[in-house]
This record gives C-alpha cells, sequence and structure tokens, in this order.
C-alpha cells in the first residue's frame, strides 16, 4: 500500500483523536484563511481517498483493541450503580442523619459516589450515581428500550381492520 504523506498521517491520527474530520483537516493542514466550507470539502474529500478511509480503519481498531474498557466492564459497573445501598454510605436513627467513615467503603460503594461537599454551614452533600440513568444506560445497552417488531399479514385482514391501522399511522404522523 502506498504510504501517505506526513499530513495525511496527522489528519487520520486528529480525525481519529477528535471524530470530527474538519478539525482534523485544520490541525493537519494549513486552513487559515479558508472558509469553514472549503475546510469542510477539504476533510470530506479527504476521508473518501481509499488511503486515507483505510489508515483510519486501521486505527480505530488498533484503539479498540488496546482500550481498556469493554462492554463487559460497562455493564459490569452499572450492574454495581444499579444494585448501590445508600446504606453502605450512611445511615438514619432517630430521624440523625451520620455518614460513615469513606474509609470504611468497599471500593464498589465508593465508585457509585461522585462527589462529597462539605457545604459552609457545616452540612455534607453526597451526590450518587442516578440510579434512573443507571437503568436507562442498562436498558439500552441490553437492547430493552428496542422497538418490538410486529408482523402483519394483511391478507389476512378484514378491509375494516386495515382502515383502522391506517388512521392510527394516520394519527401517529400528525401528533409527531
Amino acid at each position: 500500500m502506498n504510504r501517505l504523506t506526513p499530513k495525511q498521517e496527522k489528519f487520520c491520527l486528529k480525525y481519529v483523536e477528535t471524530g470530527n474530520a474538519s478539525e482534523a483537516y485544520r490541525q493537519a493542514y494549513n486552513a487559515r484563511g479558508m472558509k469553514p466550507e472549503t475546510v469542510n470539502r477539504s476533510a470530506f474529500e479527504l476521508l473518501e481517498n481509499r488511503k486515507i478511509s483505510a489508515r483510519v480503519a486501521e486505527l480505530q481498531k488498533e484503539n479498540a483493541r488496546l482500550s481498556v474498557v469493554r462492554r463487559g466492564d460497562i455493564l459490569s459497573r452499572l450492574k454495581s450503580y444499579f444494585g448501590f445501598d445508600i446504606r453502605n454510605v450512611l445511615s438514619v436513627k432517630d430521624g440523625m442523619i451520620t455518614v460513615k467513615d469513606s474509609e470504611l467503603w468497599d471500593a464498589e460503594t465508593a465508585m457509585c459516589v461522585e462527589a462529597v461537599e462539605a457545604k459552609q454551614d457545616g452540612t455534607i452533600k453526597i451526590t450518587t450515581i442516578s440510579k434512573q440513568y443507571t437503568i436507562n444506560r442498562l436498558c439500552a445497552m441490553c437492547g430493552y428500550d428496542a422497538p418490538a417488531k410486529h408482523q402483519l399479514n394483511f391478507n389476512e385482514l378484514s378491509d375494516e381492520e386495515i382502515d383502522i391501522i391506517a388512521q392510527s399511522i394516520a394519527n401517529t404522523d400528525t401528533e409527531a
């Protein structure tokens, strides 16, 4: 395969780093004085180049291979957040809240605490990972939010049933 020029290689590296072709172009080439549209077009043309796109794919594959965070790691972390029990951080007795010494928290509990803030009035604010966020991410990653697929055989439906479905679709389109 033909080698890339140093500027092309820099473009590839910056594109993989930033995810933005125009920004990568600005960093790799002298784009001062160029209109944004010209930068965008030039960056797009570079990405259309077979050598460039192959190099970008190669760099992305290498990044994925070297990445220490995998899907299983993320799911495991989300599972920890999902199972987080606030009683590992504090206790409530007779209406009094007592924060447990953070040195007694296990590593999993500590990772579920986003921030601890000492306020000027002497109170402590503890921010934990959102359960709703965790549920949303787990559902998205596991595909639970994927739309249900239904197959209809219109040959088996009456004209009246087809009219009801068509009306329902029309109403949905006008609401969007």
